[in-house]
């Protein structure tokens, strides 16, 4: 190997771990808040008319978000961003639907 001068120093681990959690947490929070924008795109603002069918696979792909925004305290924030996209009453809708079959 033909080095010109010494290697440059190596990250600590603790810097490299503190970089991994924190992309970990916007990635998450991304996710989470992306449900709406995704939502609204596959349906449309409006609940009673659809503009893809209730099976739409893009939506799947968030039920862990579903579960977050009716079964735990980030319902709130999640449903007030619901809200800003137009869509909350639609998620609630489908949400009622999914569970009562």
């Amino acid at each position: 190997m033909n080095h010109e001068g010494p290697l440059p120093p190596r990250k600590p681990l603790a810097a490299n771990l503190a970089w991994a959690m924190a992309l970990s947490v916007v990635l998450c929070v991304g996710y989470a808040f992306s449900y709406a924008p995704a939502y609204r795109y596959a349906r449309g603002p409006d609940p009673g008319f659809l503009f893809a069918s209730a099976d739409e696979p893009v939506l799947h792909a968030f039920r862990p978000v579903e579960w977050l925004m009716f079964n735990t305290p980030l319902s709130g924030v999640l449903l007030k961003w619901a809200k800003v996209w137009g869509v909350e009453d639609g998620i609630r809708y489908e949400y009622r639907l999914r569970i009562a079959l």
